[in-house]
């Protein structure tokens, strides 16, 4: 969408008048864009909350860890593992009863290490969201400071730190209009970070260390693809998410048939909003899961299996060297758009 040469038109009954007098060009036009950036922060807020839900249950009905108890403590979260049972379906019913008066840790722990799966997933979701707003999106790669340290502690009491991994991916939004500057950050809760929508410089001020790069998201649509190529573990551990991702993709489109477009919910009264809102949410989800239950994973988890056996750590080899070239590749990618930074 094209962005218009000026911001709609004010309305006359919200319009500053002095002292009986009509209000200046430039007070009307000065009205009309505030009126414009609080109808954007909204419309902003609602994606946002929408992508954060949808994300939040996508991670849950593709659980696949092992989980007892957590504990936060020491500016630290401890995972507490059971101990590991055969599963012949590979996902699991995650533990929500540890988690009913831990909201946050609960995102934390589904959001760990997922930044790369879950714009992948929801690319479908983001960019029918974006559809008709005056917004540019990019992927934006940050280090992130101040990071969180995860423990893992297995089921035999040893501990296993995740180590401080401070790569970490958002989406950074532009205004065409206005140039306001936002970040949406769906998988910050493993670092603290329980929000999903920022002013933009406010984020960078409290969490980013060095901005790395920006890029076009179906480049991140085409990064983890490339992990759910490689055979063994990764087809399980990417490739499995990857395919409920598709059926989710599939849900957003029977959806809006049975219903609306997916942009017009953001045009919404709050009441009308929250009605459809719950709608989508709900079909999203149980499109997921009906997948994830009516599917028979066995010959997939057979095959990693057997491919790990034969071919012993090079599954592992071959991700490492997706993840150099990606680091390499994102190192000062689109330097164009860090002028303004």
């Amino acid at each position: 969408m094209n962005a218009p040469s000026e911001p709609p038109m004010a309305d006359t009954k919200t319009a500053p008048v002095r002292s009986g007098t009509p209000a200046t060009k430039e007070e009307t036009y000065n009205q009309a864009l505030d009126n414009y950036t609080l109808t954007l922060d909204r419309k902003l807020m609602r994606i946002a909350t929408i992508l954060h839900r949808t994300l939040i249950a996508f991670l849950e009905n593709i659980w696949s860890g092992y989980v007892r108890a957590f504990e936060e403590k020491d500016s630290k979260l401890y995972i507490y593992e059971s101990e590991p049972t055969h599963r012949p379906q590979w996902f699991a019913k995650f533990p929500r009863y540890l988690f009913r008066d831990g909201k946050n840790a609960k995102h934390a722990i589904l959001t760990q290490s997922k930044c790369d799966q879950a714009y992948a997933c929801l690319y479908a979701l983001i960019t029918k969201l974006f559809e008709d707003l005056n917004t540019d999106y990019r992927a934006n790669d940050v280090d992130i400071m101040g990071v969180r340290e995860t423990v893992r502690v297995k089921s035999d009491g040893t501990e296993s730190e995740c180590g401080l991994n401070t790569r970490h991916v958002i989406l950074r939004l532009e205004c065409r209009q206005t140039g306001r500057k936002w970040a949406i950050d769906l998988t910050g809760a493993h670092y603290g970070i329980y929000e999903p929508l920022h002013d933009l410089n406010q984020y960078k001020s409290a969490y980013v260390k060095r901005v790395v790069g920006y890029y076009p998201l179906t480049y991140a649509l085409a990064q983890y693809n490339e992990y759910t190529t490689v055979q063994g573990l990764p087809r399980l551990l990417c490739g499995l998410p990857f395919r409920a991702g598709v059926i989710l993709q599939r849900a957003i489109s029977a959806w809006e048939l049975q219903n609306q477009a997916i942009p017009g919910l953001l045009n919404l009264e709050e009441q009308s909003f929250n009605t459809a809102k719950h709608s989508l949410l709900r079909y999203l989800d149980e499109s997921v899961q009906s997948f994830i239950c009516d599917t028979d994973f066995s010959n997939d988890i057979g095959a990693a299996v057997s491919y790990e056996r034969a071919f012993p750590g090079e599954s592992n080899r071959q991700i490492d060297a997706i993840h150099q070239r990606e680091y390499e590749a994102s190192e000062g990618l689109d330097e164009r758009f860090l002028q303004d930074e």
